[in-house]
């Protein structure tokens, strides 16, 4: 490529759903988790790499547009918590 290089710029979105999917792919595997949970322990899992407000930000994103995830109704409760909220689940 010359001196040009090609880079791929990687958003917190990115790193917060590969998080999310693996909590619920295997910790959680089975269960749904609301986002308030999900926040909490993808905060935990980053540290001070992203703010919560960043997590937080992608979380929306996420279940707006939850992509390989379902994205389940307030009827069941979190897999955490235990309370009625929409959740997400692999």
């Amino acid at each position: 490529m010359g001196e040009e290089e090609s880079t791929m710029t990687y958003t917190t979105e990115h790193f917060v759903r590969l998080e999310v999917g693996k909590l619920l792919r295997v910790e959680y595997q089975g269960k749904g988790l609301c986002s308030a949970c999900l926040v909490r322990f993808v905060s935990a899992a980053f540290g001070t790499a992203h703010t919560k407000a960043q997590i937080r930000k992608a979380m929306r994103g996420m279940f707006a547009a939850p992509g390989a995830l379902t994205r389940i109704p307030t009827t069941f409760p979190c897999g955490e918590c235990g309370k009625l909220r929409p959740c997400l689940k692999a």
